[in-house]
């Protein structure tokens, strides 16, 4: 699943908290990922990966991306 990945990716810079295992599903463990990251980023902590999480997901991760490759 590419949130996993993606979180997986984000655990560098938020550590390890986000760092979970790729199942392919929306699992527990990436649920609780989910809602530490909806915290750090000052979002209602569901759980959920919303439009306003995922937007927020993609953005910090492209924001990782970016940084590689400049």
């Amino acid at each position: 699943m590419i949130l996993q990945y993606m979180l997986r990716e984000l655990s560098r810079d938020y550590g390890a908290v986000l760092n979970v295992e790729q199942t392919n599903e929306y699992d527990e463990m990436t649920s609780q990922a989910i809602k530490i990251f909806q915290r750090i980023n000052s979002i209602t902590e569901n759980g959920i990966t919303d439009i306003l999480t995922w937007n927020r997901v993609t953005q910090a991760f492209n924001r990782r991306t970016n940084e590689y490759i400049q």
